[in-house]
């Protein structure tokens, strides 16, 4: 059997694609979840980004990102806090309980 990951927005469209499959080419799918638990952030933005606000949600929780570029240009140092506490490297760890969080994102 061939493996394939595929990755979707939502989970609404894993049921679109997996009736499509087998109504439209005859092919029957075995579905699983991922065990990811985390949000990962990029540390390249466009240069002209120099301040931005944004909502995501998680795995039931809310995370209130703040992403400033103070390098100015595409790339720069990202350094990462999520509730003023500091986080190494790009990835915010996902809540075990939903919860409400501020992110801070700069880039130098």
């Amino acid at each position: 059997m061939e493996e394939v990951i595929g990755g979707v927005v939502g989970t609404l469209q894993f049921d679109v694609f997996q009736y499509r499959m087998k109504n439209e080419y005859g092919v029957d799918l075995r579905m699983e979840n991922l065990p990811y638990e985390e949000i990962s952030l990029i540390d390249k933005y466009p240069g002209e980004l120099t301040d931005l606000h944004l909502v995501r949600k998680f795995r039931g929780s809310t995370y209130n990102i703040h992403i400033v570029n103070k390098a100015g240009d595409e790339k720069g140092k990202l350094t990462l806090t999520v509730d003023g506490a500091p986080i190494d490297g790009d990835t915010i760890p996902a809540d075990k309980a939903p919860a409400t969080h501020e992110v801070e994102a700069v880039l130098a």
